[in-house]
């Protein structure tokens, strides 16, 4: 678990709602910033959760591959312009397998 000074007990309780993986980011200048991470998230990529948190710790978008990245940033975009929430595929980086598929939806 991952968090930071927005208020934690709100998060621990938007996560304890939710039902799957989840991921909690802020987006800041450019960058996703990890503000929370379920345990199953590290699972999905063959990876432990040190593993998965060192390659994330700057951007949490390292994990997407380079090639779905820009697809993934228009999504996000897309969310925040119009305020709805998203719907989006896209593959992320797997230790032993080349790469996994995820289907994510994103709330604002």
């Amino acid at each position: 678990m991952k968090l930071t000074s927005i208020d934690d007990q709100v998060i621990q309780q938007l996560a304890a709602y939710s039902p799957g993986d989840i991921g909690i980011y802020r987006l800041e200048d450019g960058k996703l910033h990890q503000l929370y991470i379920s345990g199953g998230l590290p699972e999905l990529s063959g990876m432990s959760r040190e593993e998965y948190e060192e390659i994330t710790a700057a951007d949490a978008s390292a994990m997407i591959l380079e090639e779905d990245r820009q697809e993934v940033a228009d999504h996000i975009s897309r969310m925040l312009s119009e305020g709805t929430d998203g719907d989006f595929t896209y593959r992320i980086r797997h230790k032993t397998r080349c790469y996994v598929w995820i289907h994510a939806k994103g709330r604002l």
